[in-house]
């Protein structure tokens, strides 16, 4: 996923790419890690709220023949710790809160997803075949 530019990341004096709004947990971030941003999902001006970031430290596996795994599947990902609307002063705990809102400007409008047409589905040509030894 390409991600666009955002205005919370930033460059630190020692060269590491950070984002401001992580308050809890290691700031420095990747691509990957901004484009999983629940407020970039959310994508509304009126958000406001401060992200905690979750990384599972790497675990080293030693079995008894001497072999030696490291574990580090889990790739770092980043959540709420508080969000609220500025408009409607109410806070946000879901994704539908955002989405359903009347009120919601696009942050980022070349995001927004446009909607698909629905086609109508053609009526089925054939003929209909009756169930045997079912009573009515």
């Amino acid at each position: 996923m390409q991600a666009s530019v955002c205005e919370h990341r930033q460059v630190s004096e020692d060269g590491r790419i950070t984002c401001a709004k992580i308050v809890l947990g290691d700031n420095q971030v990747s691509p990957d890690l901004c484009g999983d941003c629940p407020a970039r999902a959310r994508n509304c001006q009126h958000l406001r709220f401060s992200l905690q970031k979750h990384s599972l430290t790497p675990i080293t596996v030693r079995w008894g023949n001497g072999h030696v795994e490291t574990w580090d599947d889990i790739s770092p990902s980043v959540s709420f710790v508080q969000a609220a609307c500025h408009v409607r002063t109410i806070a946000v705990s879901s994704p539908r809160d955002c989405l359903s809102c009347q009120l919601r400007e696009a942050l980022h409008p070349e995001m927004e997803l446009p909607t698909p047409a629905l086609e109508p589905i053609p009526p089925a040509h054939g003929h209909a075949i009756p169930f045997v030894g079912v009573a009515q």
